[in-house]
């Protein structure tokens, strides 16, 4: 379902996340905790990132633990769709998850600039990415979830 797809989330995350849900399918792992553990691993990237100001190398582990993260995110949802297990809480799960992830990167992202920069105007352009990037997260899933309940598409191959 390309035409609804992050172009990411399509070429990069997807093909990463399809041989773990396939091979959670014979274990007993629910995709809701494939997505919590993608949370732990976001969280941990943004406390990553909050310590990297004064250890840059932290900023690596920070980007790995990131990617791990969006690769379980996607693997989430294409376990349940392999099992047939896409629950309305399971979504709901998914983007409080998305959100706080988001969240804990663009905190440690900011505190890593305004360690640079110090002074209010970086942590005021830090709260307004966090707002804007919670707001463009929860527009774009209600936006695509619409269109594909609309045009009664399958979400993309697991």
């Amino acid at each position: 379902m390309e035409d609804t797809e992050e172009l990411a989330d399509f070429y990069v995350h997807r093909p990463l996340a399809r041989p773990i849900a396939r091979a959670l399918l014979p274990t007993r792992v629910t995709p809701n905790g494939v997505t919590i553990a993608g949370g732990v691993l976001g969280i941990l990237a943004g406390v990553s990132l909050w310590y990297g100001a004064e250890r840059p190398p932290l900023r690596l582990v920070a980007a790995v633990l990131l990617l791990a993260s969006v690769v379980l995110d996607c693997a989430d949802g294409q376990l349940a769709r392999l099992r047939n297990q896409s629950s309305p809480a399971g979504v709901v799960l998914d983007g409080a998850v998305d959100a706080v992830v988001g969240l804990a990167t663009l905190l440690g992202a900011s505190h890593v600039l305004a360690r640079l920069y110090p002074g209010w105007p970086v942590w005021a352009l830090g709260v307004v990415a966090m707002a804007s990037s919670e707001a463009q997260c929860f527009l774009f899933d209600v936006a695509k979830e619409r269109y594909v309940t609309a045009r009664r598409l399958a979400y993309a191959p697991s």
